[in-house]
């Protein structure tokens, strides 16, 4: 990642395996709003309104966001994906420094067992892989593909606790894993 530290991404599902999420151009929008927006919500159907108020922007519908967008330091989600063989339906990166990458992938093609529980993770690897063997199991009992979206230059330590405080009902109402950025909260 070159002298960029931190790395933001987020999960989701998403309904093909061509859905334009797969666009860096959106993805990194979505990305960069999306995190702004959630430090700001006060509930779930807020949060829910307003993504999907924001994503017709760019696509109809069959995206959901499984997490907050989440922060990693000098690690990459998809390059780790990638490093385990797990193939992509489809994968596209900017170009130049500090590029978005967005890929989707069919959530049989990852294994994730052994994955310490979310409520145990200490590092953002654990978490990650954690939330991904979570997204997988949300993915094939509703038919749908894994969408992973990371764009490097964000500020990890100022992530740390930055969200509201949301019960695991508000959290459940908003279709999300879990709702903390990092590992630290």
């Amino acid at each position: 990642m070159g002298p960029v530290k931190s790395l933001g991404y987020l999960v989701g599902l998403v309904d093909s395996p061509d859905h334009r999420i797969v666009d860096p151009f959106p993805a990194k929008r979505i990305l960069v709003w999306l995190c702004d927006v959630e430090e700001q919500v006060k509930d779930a159907s807020q949060l829910l309104a307003r993504q999907e108020n924001f994503f017709s922007r760019y696509f109809p519908h069959g995206f959901f966001p499984q997490t907050p967008v989440m922060l990693t330091k000098a690690w990459s989600p998809i390059s780790a994906m990638l490093e385990r063989g797990f193939n992509p339906a489809m994968l596209r990166r900017e170009p130049e420094i500090r590029a978005t990458a967005s890929g989707i992938w069919e959530p049989g093609s990852i294994t994730s067992s052994g994955t310490t529980p979310i409520k145990d993770c200490r590092t953002s690897e654990e978490l990650f892989w954690a939330v991904l063997s979570e997204a997988c199991d949300r993915g094939r009992k509703r038919e749908m593909l894994i969408s992973v979206i990371a764009k490097p230059g964000w500020l990890y330590e100022s992530a740390i606790g930055s969200l509201p405080r949301w019960s695991s009902e508000e959290m459940a109402k908003s279709d999300r894993i879990l709702w903390k950025r990092t590992p630290e909260g």
